[in-house]
Parts: structure tokens; C-alpha cells; sequence
């Protein structure tokens, strides 16, 4: 039996970025004129005189600042996420060597995603017209033009206009500035005593150059409790995080800096259980700014009345064997919708950590592949959530097969820096540390709206069975799956091998390792041949499923746990 699709949890990881643009070049060295080597006293400092313009040329009043103002504009403001701002002639003059470089190496504006698969919502992608006329204004000299000729245009809008709730931490957290990346969990301050449904977001960052990117997870109640003791016993508001809430959950957004408010589509919502909270993974960078008390703000729109559809969001992943020295190790793993539910996605994120250099996403129906994601040259700092166009959403029918590969450098020449030293590469697998890798698809789905307690999806009927399971017998979990039909089966092992990489990934991998080896048929090999691996997993996995630890990793699948 292959590994391909045995699936474990990816947490959701430094979705991030990067904004800074060095200047270049310096000042010209000046001939003397006549008579000036004699005069000691430079007196006034000459203007550098603007260049003359030739009818026709381009100004930056009339033909750069609109393109600026637009694709730039959300963040090189004063007092915005950029280290520097755009708005003015003299601040794009000061800059514009380096704009025209950022422009031409396509770092800036900033994206990743290849437009030859698809486009996305909202891309920041500069038109190629755009793109020539700043270079050739820049290199023209920067000619100002007339104030006169200044259109009147907008940057996009950051604000969330129909605020419903807006939560923060109970208290400031101040990063610390011996960890230049410093990952810090935040609780939002906000009590859900009934159900929510979420149909618009935003993050109001407090300490703007200082938040570099934030990551929200939805904690189940059955979570929240040892969420909170942690916050609790931590001396600061807070605990310290990497790679995910650290208590489970789903992801339910992503902010970066300039990124305008978060909606879902129409007729539908984010559904926000009673009983939950909601953790900000908070990602500080110290370098470009000096530690100070922050308290980044969600801004939050709901619904009063149930969506048509509601939007989850599960975390495809897979196990890695990424082997040590080797410069372009590719994994590539598959999922198969074996449910009778069709869905639509909506949105989807790809996640790597430091290693990776591609990833990819394609649907697959009947031999014929679908692009859905592909980015070329992954950085680690340009994460984020892709938004599908309204009109151009995927449809995932049962059978429909989820293919992505990522490929990654684990050779000597790319190894981190830990303690001043670059480290000698070794093997690296599926983890949530620093040191770890993945290979994670965070899908945005869509499907019909379903109230609390209302049955169906996979599984209808598990619950029922599973309520009435001997706690000794560790298969009764399986049975009541298998029992429930291929779909509901394929869902639970799915969740099991997902939520078992998180939980008891050492329980876990011997199981895996038995069925791959397994010669016989898998229904033999999972509950004879490997009975003794599958016991001491099960033994590491009743008590979390039954507390609701796996809620996300099974939340397709209507266990009704």
C-alpha cells in the first residue's frame, strides 16, 4: 500500500510579508565650473534642476502617481506597512531607482501566484503598460509635471464598513526583541453564547509596522478550556505559538499588511459555534520595527439570519521524506472527495515552510486536470489566502481527486542560520516546527447551510453507532465508519491519519508503516496484521476525538460527536 494519501494535519504557518525596498546609487560626482575650485564657500546648496519635458513625456502628476496610488498605495502611506511611503513627488523621486528595480525583478507589487493557471480576486499584478511607464519615467529623470494634472484616484479601501463586534486581547503583548520573528498567540476577548455567522472580516493591526502578518484559528469549546488555562498560567497575555493555535481548531483567516477586508460570497457565512474563542497567531517582526505594547484589533461583520451556505475550510496535508543534500525533492500527494457531498472552493491557501521553492494544486475528473493554485517561486513571506472569482468557482464532486506536489531544497547551500551558524542538512519530515517541513492545501469550501444537530453529509447515522461502542474494543470507532458507507470511511480515516500526525504522530507512524509493508488485502491488514501498531494509536486517540480535539479534521465528515 502506497503513503500517497495518508493524510496527517498541516497547521497553518507564518502567512506573511515583506515590504522593504533599498535605495540605490548615490549622487553623482559634479565637474567644476569656471571659477568654482576658487570658492571655499558653497553657500546655498543648488537644486538639482528638474528635467526639462518634451511634450508628450511622461509627468508623475498626470501618468505615475494614479498607477502608484493604486498598486501601491494600500501600504506606502505614512504610517502604513511599508517602511517608506509613495504619496508624494518628493517621496517617489527619493525612491524611484528602487521602485523601477522592484518593479523590473517583479518583487513588487507583490504576488505569487501564476496568472498562467488562473486569476484570483484581487490580484496584485501591475499591467505590463503600468509596469514600462514607471521604468521609463524613472529612468526619463522623474519629471514632476503639473499639480494641475493630478487625477483624482483612491488607494483601496482597508476599512470594514458594517462593523459588527470588535474584539481584541484582554491586555497589549510587546514582542521580544531577541527573536527578530517572534510567533505569539493572542486570545480575542469575545464571548459566543449563541451561534454567528460570519460573512465579512477585517485586522486592524495597532502597532502597524510592527505586525507582520496575523493567522486566525476557530477553537471548538471543547478546546477553549485548556486554551484559556494556558493564557492563564502564561506571565503575559498570550502564549507562545508556531505552526498553529497549538489546541486545535480550523483556520478561518489570514491578514497581511495592505490586505483589504476579508468577505465571503454571497448567501454565505463562516459559522461560529456557541462555546467558541478565537486565537490570533501573531507574527512580530523586530527588525524593521522597535518592540512595543500591541493590541491588533478584529473587526467582525455577521449575519442575524442562517447563510445558504456556509464555508469551511480543511487542511489537506501529507506525510514528507524530505532526504538530506538533495536540491529539488518533490512529494506529491492526492486526496479523493470520497463523500456524496459536491462542493465548491472558493478560496485556497498553499503552505510550505523555509525549504520550499514550488508548489501546486489541480483537480482531477476523468483524466482531466483543472489548475486551482501554482505558484513558481515560493517565499516564505508571501502567504496568503487566493480567492477564487465569483464566476470561475471549482466545483468538487464525489470522486473528484485533489492532486498538488511541492517540491523543496534541502541541499547544504539552503539550510537556515540557527545561533549564528548554517546548519548541516538532515532528513526533514511533516512537522510543525521551524525546522520541520509541509506540504499544505488550506481549502475554502462552500456547501449547504446545515443548523446545530442537523444530520447528514458522510456519516449519517455514525453517532448513533458510535454511543453504543464497548470502550474496550478499539475497532468499534473504525466499524461504525465503515458501516456508515465508503464515504463516510474514507472521511474518518482520513480524519484519523490528519488529527493522528497532530496528536500521536509516534503512535501513528507506526501504523503506517505496517499497512504500507502489508502484503495482504487492507481490511486484513488493518484489523489483523497490524492489530498491535493500530491499538497503542487508538489507545493515544480515544480520549482526544471524544473531548473534541479532532473537531477540524473530522468537520466534513458529521460525526455528530
Amino acid at each position: 500500500m502506497s503513503c500517497r494519501g495518508q493524510w496527517v494535519i498541516g497547521a497553518l504557518v507564518s502567512v506573511g510579508i515583506s515590504l522593504s525596498l533599498q535605495a540605490c546609487g548615490g549622487d553623482e560626482a559634479r565637474e567644476e565650473g569656471p571659477g568654482e575650485a576658487e570658492n571655499n564657500d558653497p553657500g546655498e546648496p543648488e537644486a538639482t534642476p528638474e528635467p526639462e519635458e518634451e511634450e508628450g513625456a511622461l509627468t508623475f502628476y498626470r501618468d505615475i502617481q494614479p498607477v502608484l496610488t493604486l498598486q501601491c498605495g494600500a501600504c506606502h502611506f505614512k504610517g502604513g506597512a511599508a517602511p517608506f511611503a509613495l504619496s508624494t513627488f518628493e517621496e517617489v523621486k527619493a525612491m524611484g531607482p528602487a521602485v523601477a528595480q522592484a518593479i523590473k525583478d517583479g518583487t513588487m507589487p507583490p504576488w505569487r501566484a501564476n496568472p498562467d493557471c488562473r486569476s484570483f480576486k484581487g490580484e496584485r499584478l501591475m499591467p505590463e503598460a503600468d509596469k514600462a511607464a514607471v521604468i521609463a519615467w524613472v529612468e526619463a529623470g522623474m519629471a514632476p509635471g503639473d499639480p494641475a494634472d493630478a487625477v483624482a484616484i483612491e488607494a483601496p479601501s482597508l476599512r470594514l464598513d458594517d462593523v459588527s463586534l470588535t474584539t481584541r486581547s484582554s491586555a497589549p503583548y510587546t514582542a521580544k526583541e531577541s527573536r527578530p520573528d517572534d510567533y505569539h498567540c493572542l486570545v480575542m476577548d469575545a464571548e459566543f453564547t449563541e451561534e454567528k455567522y460570519l460573512q465579512a472580516y477585517q485586522v486592524v493591526p495597532d502597532v502597524v509596522p510592527l505586525v507582520h502578518h496575523v493567522v486566525l484559528y476557530l477553537i471548538p469549546q471543547s478546546n477553549a478550556a485548556a486554551m484559556m488555562a494556558e493564557d492563564a498560567a502564561s506571565p503575559e497575555p498570550g502564549y507562545t505559538c508556531f505552526g498553529s493555535s497549538g489546541h486545535g481548531g480550523q483556520p478561518m483567516g489570514v491578514w497581511v499588511p495592505g490586505a483589504v477586508p476579508q468577505r465571503f460570497p454571497d448567501d454565505s457565512a463562516f459559522v461560529i459555534p456557541r462555546g467558541s474563542k478565537i486565537v490570533a497567531q501573531m507574527h512580530y517582526n523586530t527588525i524593521s520595527a522597535d518592540a512595543a505594547p500591541d493590541q491588533t484589533a478584529l473587526q467582525m461583520s455577521f449575519s442575524s439570519d442562517p447563510p445558504r451556505f456556509q464555508v469551511t475550510m480543511p487542511i489537506l496535508a501529507g506525510q514528507l521524506n524530505i532526504e538530506a543534500g538533495d536540491p529539488a525533492s518533490v512529494q506529491e500527494l492526492s486526496f479523493v472527495n470520497r463523500t456524496s457531498s459536491t462542493r465548491q472552493i472558493v478560496s485556497v491557501m498553499p503552505h510550505m515552510h523555509v525549504l520550499g521553492t514550488s508548489i501546486d494544486l489541480w483537480r482531477v475528473r476523468d483524466g482531466q486536470e483543472t489548475c486551482i493554485v501554482q505558484v513558481d517561486d515560493w517565499d516564505f513571506n508571501w502567504q496568503q489566502f487566493y480567492d477564487l472569482k465569483d464566476d470561475e468557482f471549482i466545483e468538487l464532486a464525489p470522486g473528484d481527486e485533489l492532486r498538488f506536489t511541492c517540491t523543496y531544497d534541502n541541499s547544504a547551500a539552503n539550510q537556515p542560520v540557527i545561533n549564528g551558524e548554517q546548519i548541516e542538512p538532515r532528513d526533514v519530515h511533516f512537522g510543525e516546527g521551524t525546522l520541520d517541513e509541509m506540504c499544505v492545501q488550506i481549502i475554502a469550501l462552500i456547501e449547504p447551510f446545515k443548523a446545530e444537530g442537523q444530520e447528514g453529509g458522510a456519516c449519517g447515522g455514525f453517532s448513533e453507532c458510535n454511543q453504543a461502542c464497548d470502550g474496550a474494543d478499539p475497532y468499534c470507532f473504525l466499524t461504525c465508519a465503515i458501516n456508515s458507507g465508503e464515504g463516510c470511511a474514507q472521511c474518518v480515516f482520513q480524519g484519523l491519519n490528519a488529527c493522528g500526525g497532530r496528536l500521536c504522530r509516534p503512535q501513528l507512524s507506526p501504523v503506517i508503516a505496517c499497512l504500507t509493508s502489508c502484503e495482504d488485502e487492507i481490511g486484513t491488514c488493518l484489523y489483523e496484521t497490524c492489530r498491535p501498531e493500530y491499538e497503542i494509536f487508538w489507545e493515544c486517540m480515544e480520549a482526544p476525538i471524544q473531548e473534541g480535539q479532532c473537531e477540524a479534521e473530522f468537520s466534513s465528515c458529521d460525526l455528530g460527536l
